[in-house]
């Protein structure tokens, strides 16, 4: 009977160490890095595409979110969306806003290639000097505006 108890000691040594591999990843100190937290910013975060730059995208719907540079009238305004293909770019709204310069927004709309006179009595947008930087540039024609992040002047 000698001969059965070590291959029963090593028959229960292989079950112990097959129990504590499955059981050891379920503790804190056992397991690897944590992965089931929330992905990094790096891995989550889509690259920006360049909605504006060519016409790939014109007749579009997109949604960009960017920080408000200029305000022009109550239904135009430019972001810089650099991200997004566009340093500045102008975004035309049919609903009056009440952003400022400095709030981060995100706009959804269609990206048009921008002519003064096709949207100047549409969008109210006032004096045609303010748009001299845009012509022949795409915009993107808003169908809805929010605020993210206002700006906040300091006190």
């Amino acid at each position: 009977m000698t001969g059965i108890a070590p291959v029963r000691d090593r028959f229960q040594r292989a079950a112990c160490i097959v129990m504590l591999v499955g059981v050891c990843p379920a503790l804190p100190s056992c397991a690897p890095d944590d992965t089931t937290g929330p992905p990094s910013d790096a891995s989550t975060t889509e690259p920006a595409k360049d909605y504006f730059q060519g016409d790939k995208y014109l007749n579009e719907t997109v949604t960009v979110t960017a920080t408000v540079t200029k305000v022009f009238t109550p239904t135009s305004f430019e972001l810089a969306a650099g991200q997004y293909g566009d340093n500045s770019l102008l975004v035309l709204s049919a609903r009056s806003n009440t952003i400022s310069k400095g709030d981060v927004v995100q706009v959804t709309g269609r990206v048009q290639e921008f002519s003064y006179d096709s949207y100047h009595d549409q969008y109210d947008l006032g004096d045609a000097r303010m748009y001299n930087p845009y012509p022949k540039e795409n915009v993107l024609i808003a169908q809805s505006v929010r605020v993210q992040t206002p700006h906040r002047t300091g006190k």
